[in-house]
């Protein structure tokens, strides 16, 4: 029995859609709090840019999560191909194909869109907590404009994969092939470059964390911040090498299988590309707003039993003698303050100016008249 199926496909998004938004509504409403900090200001002034990119992502990925369950009620996406049809897969064009071409077509046009904001919103959250460090603003800055130009070229690109044929992209694969210019191209291309980006984006902060001055196991626990989207990544590697077996559909006659799926069974082989699609697209949504679920769940039952274990008595006293970003002084009424919402886990034992000191304690050891440098 095969694991992605059209029951497992429509339980599966559901549940990652809906946790996807309850982790939104969870960042927004610590923002709200913050409004009520800053007399005067409404939520909106509130709002990180971060904020909002993670807002625009839930919206184009409520339409993606919608097709795909619709796809999969039809019994398309999660579907399997008849052994009929190993001599025929290349140019039928059955009602299940078409339904899956058409899932196939609107989620890899909205998919740039939503994993460029998740993507976005971790670079302008990363360029707030080391904006103390020119080489990492300039590197930052580059990613950024990498990051939007991954995002409309290939939301316009597969779009248009057909030209102004809409409806050749859910013609047979072999229709498909000869109708649209660059045929599969398009989307190899997408899945790499992705794959890549998240790996790139995921590692980015590491070596400036690495220059702070303080203890390994510190910087360690600092780094754990920034790995949370390393599932999402890890689902972009799988679907890359799943796009690139299956890229074109005239070399895979020569294959039995693709990923253990049998080669006739295209409905099978797409499925497997929609439905680690929507877990990387789902995913990478929420990791950008586990850090405000985790100070949420901090008063659960369980942030309770954690603050009574030895661990967690042990990770609270190393924590108090600091500030807590979790609760920034409201005298100051700077939103230039970084808020626990912001920064993962053990990262809001440390404001951005406490981190600043321990790059400059390092730094400037042999600086003249208390002059202070930052790492660049």
């Amino acid at each position: 029995m095969y694991l992605i199926n059209p029951d497992s496909v429509v339980a599966l998004t559901v549940l990652l859609t809906v946790l996807a938004t309850l982790a939104v509504a969870v960042r927004l409403s610590q923002v709200k709090g913050l409004d009520q900090r800053y007399k005067g200001k409404t939520v909106l002034h509130s709002l990180y840019l971060e904020d909002i990119l993670c807002v625009i992502a839930l919206i184009f990925l409520f339409p993606s999560s919608f097709i795909v369950v619709w796809g999969a009620a039809r019994g398309s996406v999660g579907g399997h191909s008849s052994p009929d049809d190993a001599q025929t897969w290349i140019m039928s064009v059955t009602p299940e194909w078409v339904t899956l071409a058409k899932v196939v077509w609107v989620t890899l046009w909205l998919q740039p869109i939503i994993l460029g904001c998740a993507k976005l919103a971790v670079l302008f959250l990363c360029r707030r907590i080391f904006s103390f460090s020119k080489s990492f603003m300039y590197t930052s800055l580059a990613m950024v404009i990498v990051v939007i130009a991954f995002m409309v070229t290939f939301t316009f690109g597969l779009f248009f994969d057909c030209g102004s044929d809409i409806a050749a992209n859910w013609a047979s694969l072999s229709e498909i092939a000869q109708k649209c210019p660059f045929g599969f191209m398009p989307t190899i291309v997408y899945t790499i470059l992705d794959a890549c980006l998240d790996l790139f984006v995921l590692l980015l902060p590491v070596p400036w964390v690495f220059q702070l001055k303080m203890p390994l196991a510190k910087k360690l626990s600092i780094c754990a911040c920034f790995m949370l989207g390393a599932i999402a990544t890890s689902a972009a590697f799988i679907r890359m090498a799943i796009f690139i077996q299956t890229g074109i559909p005239s070399a895979a006659l020569n294959k039995d299988f693709i990923m253990g799926v049998p080669t006739y069974d295209i409905l099978g082989v797409v499925s497997a590309e929609m439905f680690w699609t929507m877990v990387e697209t789902t995913i990478a949504v929420i990791a950008v707003c586990l850090p405000a679920i985790r100070k949420v769940a901090s008063f659960t039952a369980f942030g309770k039993w954690w603050r009574l274990t030895s661990i967690g008595r042990y990770y609270h006293s190393r924590k108090s003698g600091n500030r807590s970003l979790a609760t920034p002084d409201i005298e100051l009424g700077t939103k230039d303050t970084v808020t626990s919402m912001d920064v993962p886990l053990k990262l809001d034992m440390f404001t951005a100016k406490e981190i600043e000191t321990h790059v400059t304690l390092t730094s400037c050891e042999n600086c003249r008249g208390g002059e202070k440098r930052s790492i660049s």
